[in-house]
């Protein structure tokens, strides 16, 4: 069964594990193990947690997040209209950060791409940013394609 849901809230800190729970808990419809929930969650923090640091470093703003399941995969997207990403590339590249290193670690792109399938990221400067992360979610479909 296909099932679609889109959440729109504020850049905020407390967000991020809403956002985190929220996509944990539509993806449970999925039947998936708890690794793969723990994996979700983990992934939905970093893009969230990107979109609230760095996409409006000095405001508030709007971060939107969309979760699509379709049959046993999980598409999440996680969009804002902040300052966008200059270097997508060298974003990427662990460790490689634009916040305080001494709060920041610049692993979070690394940390998606770890615990997701597929990770994609399209931004434009002054435009803002969009995370699209997908997720192989029933034991079933793992087995046959793992």
């Amino acid at each position: 069964m296909d099932n679609y849901i889109k959440f729109e809230f504020l850049s905020l800190p407390i967000n991020i594990s809403i956002a985190r729970s929220a996509a944990a808990c539509f993806a449970a419809g999925a039947d998936p193990t708890l690794e793969t929930i723990a994996d979700v969650r983990t992934a939905v923090s970093e893009a969230v947690t990107n979109a609230v640091v760095h996409a409006y470093p000095d405001s508030v703003g709007r971060v939107v997040m969309e979760c699509k399941l379709n049959g046993g995969v999980l598409a999440v997207t996680v969009s804002d209209d902040g300052c966008g990403i200059a270097d997508v590339e060298q974003a990427m590249q662990p460790f490689f950060t634009t916040g305080n290193e001494d709060e920041r670690t610049g692993m979070g792109f690394a940390v998606m791409n770890a615990f997701m399938d597929m990770l994609e990221v399209k931004s434009s400067v002054g435009k803002g940013t969009v995370v699209t992360m997908k997720k192989l979610l029933s034991a079933e479909d793992q087995s046959e394609n793992g």
